[in-house]
């Protein structure tokens, strides 16, 4: 899969937002996605043994600083649709599946760009708040 296999945060987070705009038992996609959607795919797809370039691989580098603001943009939708929303099993879904996929996706970003040492690289994870101080 190669490089497509890069693009899984941003998928994975597109499908939970089309669970969350369906709203309903949909906008508990994100427990669906990190908890069996992912780990299939992992099965799937295999793991990359060679990871001696990851550092100089422009595709990786370029995902990963754009996916902390994706990732805020991805969290103000969610929480505009938590106020929008009447239901509060709705509400407690968006936030489940908004937390699940930020947190787990994310911090699988957050752990690549700590490797970077590149100050413009690193910029990105340290507006997120995960940095060492």
């Amino acid at each position: 899969m190669g490089k497509i296999s890069r693009l899984t945060p941003f998928l994975l987070s597109l499908i939970t937002l089309l669970g969350i705009q369906a709203g309903g038992i949909f906008s508990f996609t994100g427990l669906l996605i990190l908890f069996v959607v992912h780990p299939l795919l992992d099965e799937l797809i295999g793991t990359n043994a060679d990871y001696s370039d990851t550092l100089n691989d422009t595709c990786l580098n370029f995902l990963s600083l754009i996916y902390v603001p994706f990732q805020f943009i991805f969290l103000a939708y969610a929480a505009s649709q938590i106020l929008r929303s009447t239901n509060v099993l709705e509400m407690l879904g968006i936030s489940i599946s908004a937390g699940i996929i930020t947190g787990g996706l994310g911090i699988t970003v957050a752990h690549e760009l700590i490797h970077r040492t590149n100050k413009y690289e690193r910029a990105p994870m340290k507006c997120s708040g995960c940095h060492k101080r």
